[in-house]
């Protein structure tokens, strides 16, 4: 038996089929044997594995991990060992199987291959370290350390191209990190509480901590770690693994003082091993947080040709150190990119920014992209690089960079964008039209109007970007009627485009005036009262303390909102003011203002009320209420005026009457004056004089 591969399992059926076909490769090339050993599994585990072996047995967890693997070990019949775990694949086994069949292998006693931990499977996020997983079965290979167990074992050793995929530390499943958190750092509390001074249990539980996220207790485990070398004065070169995870946690802990510390550790860990990629990539992120741009080119260069010669680099065979930014290197390019372009080095820039192939970091640099092209002038090649990365990839990343491209056209004079969107137009696509229509809206082309309407008319109009807004400008701008072309908008899409407008243009309120007062408007289309009323509300919105503004607009905008909350709410939701059942404030103002007009002529009290309820509800139109509340001042003080002078008539028609000695038409007069005054102090003379004068006829 040339190999026996050996497992110890307990509740893997998410991953262990996975694992199994990995191996078929060496088991059909290699006259070989799978051994695995459950401890205990309570799912589909075992039937998993006898598909695959005959060599399945069963022995209690017993909580140790090292004992656990030299059970499996005990079985093993063949003249070599592969260790493998359940949440781990081989990619490719090729190198496997070439060893295991040549005669140099019997120049080894171990192998080791390099282990790929997957941290995030959507990010492809990894760590990888090289691990021995070959060993001659020679009695003397066994594992120790109850935890995070490590193997005894004779060299010399040879270093395998081959690549273990690892599933066990995805940080998104949180089920799976929990659980692991839990037992392990169980265990390691248990051995430090045996072996306090144990340097790799207090750097395993650091670890541990770090997994879970608890970095102020990594940081404090590792600082206890790092005291421990240095007391006992060991030779720190051995330890430099610590180097950079104690620069992470203090990272992510949130020292105050942490990057001038970080640097401080990432450059003693430098001077133990100057190959140590990790440190020069943590020294390249650390130096642009500080803005020394100068220290972080030459720590990212360093990183990258490091990486280059990664295979014949020495830390390449060293299996206690885990390095975590092997695929960090599109990183490193952005943030070569991004120091390049704060200091206006544009072109070398470009250089980096070109080199990103991920979706995820061209979606990252877009606004570099963009700017960076633009302070250039490539008009042509920005074009040329969307179509070449992004016109092919799904929609939402290219409407996001079609918003990075409105803002930096926004800050540009009117020549270069209208330049930007010449060279954007080409192309049969919705943005492409929307810049050629800009560019024909700047010649003031003829038919403008009809070509926006034709657009529009086919345009999903309800789920595009702001920026589309332009066209409805446009159409303002014409003074041509079009509400019934919006008739299939939302109106809270209209709002949206109406507010992008408003920013945009400073002449928006003169825009709209003069569309609203040139253009012939139908009183009983529904489109045509909605969009009316949106833009009278932004016109009277943006003029809140203009009440000329207000004079000539709020009269409309009150007949348009209650025109309009008569067509789309039902009679009994106004009538009974059900406001809190209707969509927004507007249209609770609107019910309000329609009761209020309802009573207006024979109920000043109950008009006055639901004009003060109105007002609470959409303050923004208090100097509206303030207008109607006014005039409602002057009418009654007219009438007022008006009723006084009426008094002052009749008063002076009941005393000729008594003058003249005509006392019938006199009572007669103030019976009717009584009808309308009572206790009028002049009546009461009026009579007294009547009633004497009948005395002496």
């Amino acid at each position: 038996m040339e190999l026996s591969i050996c497992m110890m399992v307990k509740d893997e059926e998410k991953n262990l089929d996975r694992c199994l076909k990995s191996l078929m490769p060496i088991m059909e090339e290699i006259n070989s044997e799978l051994i695995i050993v459950d401890t205990g599994s309570t799912d589909g585990t075992v039937e998993i594995a006898k598909k695959y072996t005959d060599n399945l047995y069963f022995h209690k967890w017993n909580n140790d991990f090292s004992a656990m693997r030299n059970i499996t070990i005990d079985y093993a019949k063949g003249k070599w060992i592969l260790i493998i775990d359940a949440d781990e694949e081989i990619e490719d086994a090729s190198e496997i199987n070439f060893f295991l069949k040549s005669e140099y292998k019997n120049e080894y006693k171990s192998a080791m291959v390099s282990v790929k931990n997957i941290t995030n499977v959507d990010s492809g996020r990894y760590g990888m370290l090289s691990s021995l997983r070959l060993f001659l079965n020679d009695g003397y290979f066994k594992y120790q350390g109850r935890v995070h167990n490590m193997p005894l074992y004779k060299t010399p050793t040879l270093s395998l191209g081959t690549v273990f995929i690892h599933y066990g530390y995805i940080e998104t499943d949180n089920e799976l990190m929990e659980k692991k958190f839990l037992r392990t750092s169980k265990l390691l509390i248990e051995e430090l509480k045996k072996d306090p001074e144990n340097i790799y249990y207090n750097y395993q539980l650091a670890a541990s901590y770090a997994m879970h996220k608890d970095y102020d207790k990594a940081l404090e485990q590792m600082k206890e770690t790092y005291k421990l070398i240095n007391d006992k004065k060991l030779d720190k070169k051995n330890y430099v693994q610590i180097y950079y995870e104690m620069s992470t946690y203090y990272y992510f802990a949130g020292d105050s003082t942490k990057y001038e510390i970080i640097q401080s550790i990432c450059k003693e860990g430098i001077e133990l091993e100057e190959e140590y990629i990790d440190l020069y990539f943590l020294l390249g992120k650390i130096s642009i947080f500080i803005n020394n741009y100068i220290q972080a080119e030459d720590n990212y260069n360093k990183y990258l040709e490091l990486l280059g010669d990664y295979e014949n680099l020495s830390i390449y065979k060293n299996v206690t150190l885990k390095l975590y930014t092997l695929d960090k290197v599109e990183e490193a390019y952005y943030d070569l990119a991004f120091i390049h372009y704060r200091t206006q080095n544009y072109e070398v820039c470009l250089e980096y920014l070109q080199k990103l192939n991920s979706n995820a970091y061209i979606q990252k640099a877009f606004e570099l992209i963009v700017n960076t092209y633009i302070y250039l002038e490539k008009y042509a090649e920005l074009k040329e690089y969307y179509n070449k990365y992004i016109l092919d990839l799904d929609i939402d990343l290219s409407r996001t960079f079609y918003e990075h491209l409105e803002i930096a056209i926004s800050n540009l004079n009117e020549e270069k964008a209208i330049a930007i969107m010449s060279v954007f137009s080409k192309d049969r696509n919705t943005y492409s039209f929307l810049s050629k229509v800009r560019v024909d809206f700047k010649n003031n082309k003829q038919d403008l109007g009809q070509i926006v309407n034709e657009f529009i008319e086919v345009l999903d109009f309800n789920n595009q970007p702001d920026y589309f807004g332009d066209l409805i400008y446009y159409k303002l701008k014409l003074k041509e009627e079009f509400s019934d072309l919006l008739s299939n908008i939302s109106e809270n899409t209209i709002t949206r485009y109406l507010s992008y407008i408003c920013k945009k243009y400073d002449d928006f309120c003169d825009v709209v005036q003069i569309y609203l007062n040139s253009t012939v408007h139908s009183k009983d289309n529904f489109s045509v009262i909605r969009f009316n009323k949106l833009l009278r509300k932004y016109i009277l919105i943006l003029n809140s303390e203009n009440k000329e503004v207000f004079n000539i607009n709020f009269e409309e905008y009150v007949n348009e909102g209650v025109n309009y909350i008569n067509i789309i709410y039902n009679s009994y939701v106004i009538e009974n003011e059900m406001i809190y059942d209707v969509k927004n404030e507007e249209d609770a103002f609107f019910i309000f203002i329609s009761k209020a007009n309802e009573i207006k002529n024979y109920d000043e009290k109950g008009y006055i009320r639901h004009l003060r309820k109105a007002l609470a509800i959409y303050p923004c139109m208090k100097l509206g209420i303030e207008i109607l509340l006014e005039e409602l001042k002057n009418k009654t003080s007219n009438v007022n005026n008006e009723f006084e002078k009426y008094k002052k008539q009749i008063k002076n028609a009941i005393k000729d009457f008594i003058e003249r000695n005509e006392l019938d038409n006199a009572e007669a007069l103030i019976s009717e004056y009584e009808s309308i005054v009572n206790n009028d102090i002049e009546l009461i003379l009026f009579k007294s004089q009547i009633s004497i004068k009948r005395l002496k006829i």
